[in-house]
């Protein structure tokens, strides 16, 4: 049977946070011996191998269930200092309390409470979630060893972003009236960015007097986008008449909800931008004299 590469890679990096061969198996919902090949000869961390050997130790341990011993009397465990500073370590790591419990064969609520009774310091809520967004996969793949046609096209690319995209939101948003920017900008997420196309998102801008209909068919029949990934229109009705004409298809939007991607983009620019500094270039304008000018130009 056939996976496809999310998969191949999701499995990796379960085991490389120290995850038992068969708790990969479990997870992913593959067979062991598929496991087993994929994971076979991969390099482990010293805390990957630590977790792993501390399973191995821990015959109550069960890995497809997160209650340690449930129904069953046994007696107090005993946190040494030793086990405390495991505990410590594998929280610091960005561990949270159910996956650290499942590394030390407890309960989350057992680590919860031993981390009160110790007077552990617990991560803060934006801490928490940053963490959470870390471990997030992307949902776009950049495409590697560009071509020099493909390299001007990511310029380009980064270049329209810089001057019509949004910066301060959570997710890529493009705007622009203009067709051939609009595909242009699109183009370069689909071959240069990998997007998923069904994260695009677009929404139309336009006034009372344009049909709204007639405006949706053309942009989603020139950008190859599906009418159902465009959001409700937003139809301008107090406007000036002597403006008509300006935006004869309107303004549209071209959103993509992952703030991974807007990341990666603002950093490129920035990227850019130094480069640019670095010929000379700062603002839009040149610090070379008329002549240093030509001479480089030639």
């Amino acid at each position: 049977m056939t996976y496809p590469a999310k998969v191949k890679e999701k499995s990796t990096l379960l085991r490389q946070k120290g995850y038992s061969l068969n708790e990969v198996s479990s997870e992913m919902k593959i067979a062991k011996s598929t496991a087993s090949v994929w994971l076979g000869n991969l390099k482990l961390s010293n805390i990957a191998k630590e977790i792993l050997l501390n399973k191995k130790n821990n015959r109550f341990f069960k890995p497809n269930n997160t209650e340690w011993m449930k129904g069953k009397k046994t007696k107090p465990r005993i946190w040494t200092k030793q086990r405390l500073n495991l505990l410590k370590r594998y929280y610091n790591s960005g561990l949270n309390m159910l996956e650290v419990g499942e590394r030390m064969g407890v309960t989350g609520s057992t680590i919860n409470h031993t981390m009160r009774r110790n007077n552990i310091p617990r991560r803060t809520f934006s801490e928490a979630c940053s963490i959470t967004f870390s471990k997030k996969l992307p949902s776009y793949k950049k495409k590697r060893n560009l071509s020099s046609k493909e390299k001007y096209l990511q310029v380009a690319t980064l270049m329209l972003y810089w001057a019509e995209g949004a910066k301060g939101r959570h997710s890529v948003d493009f705007a622009n009236s203009d067709s051939k920017m609009a595909t242009l900008f699109l183009k370069g997420l689909r071959e240069i960015y990998g997007v998923d196309e069904k994260r695009l998102r677009v929404c139309l801008y336009c006034y009372a007097n344009q049909d709204t209909n007639k405006l949706l068919n053309y942009w989603s029949s020139l950008l190859k986008i599906s009418k159902s990934q465009f959001i409700k229109p937003y139809v301008r009705k107090n406007y000036n008449e002597n403006k008509i004409g300006k935006m004869v298809y309107g303004v549209i939007h071209i959103r993509y909800s992952d703030k991974k991607l807007l990341m990666q983009i603002k950093a490129e620019i920035d990227i850019m931008q130094e480069e640019l500094n670095k010929l000379g270039w700062r603002s839009g304008q040149s610090h070379f004299s008329v002549k240093e000018m030509s001479e480089r130009a030639t």
